[in-house]
């Protein structure tokens, strides 16, 4: 039977192990949602909670209500991809130090690929908001677009191609 290398951290005091792993759950996992929760649910209040100006108007109103609909799923879409990508990985760590000293845990085939993709997914969060926001924002989208074709257009003029364009913020709105 071949020897497995493990590669573990190295505490003076068990209770150091445990301190740092509920320092990870929470800074890493339990604040980050917490400030997201509150500020959508903070958000979502504000954009349900009042009624436009004027008269009713069926038409205005009902659009009104298709776009706080799709700002909502927006919102609740981006807080269950944040949740996807992090639980796992603080799942594994919490795992992790409750088998502290179970060598059958330790070496498990498995273990080293559910580490990697526990930690892969957690850090490709990154890359998932913008996604979201492009897919379920038309005016996300627009700018996105602008932007892109803007920093095209500068590519362009630096090789000493000729771009309509003189400037990459050229048409970005910047509100509503």
């Amino acid at each position: 039977m071949r020897k497995r290398d493990i590669c573990e951290e190295q505490w003076n005091r068990p209770l150091q192990s445990e301190q740092y792993t509920c320092a990870l759950l929470t800074l890493q996992f339990a604040l980050p949602l917490g400030a997201l929760v509150s500020t959508y649910a903070r958000i979502a209040h504000a954009v349900w909670g009042g009624r436009p100006p004027g008269e009713a108007q069926s038409a205005r109103d009902s659009r009104m209500q298709r776009s706080k609909r799709k700002m909502i799923k927006m919102m609740v879409t981006v807080v269950a991809v944040f949740t996807i990508c992090w639980l796992p990985l603080n799942i594994f760590i919490v795992l992790w130090i409750t088998h502290e000293g179970d060598e059958d845990w330790y070496s498990w085939p498995g273990m080293p690929y559910m580490w990697f993709a526990s930690h892969w997914l957690a850090m490709s969060h990154s890359c998932y908001n913008p996604i979201i926001y492009c897919y379920m924002n038309a005016r996300y989208r627009r700018g996105f677009k602008q932007v892109l074709e803007g920093a095209l257009c500068l590519k362009l003029a630096e090789n000493g191609r000729s771009c309509n364009r003189s400037s990459f913020c050229e048409g970005v709105p910047l509100s509503g």
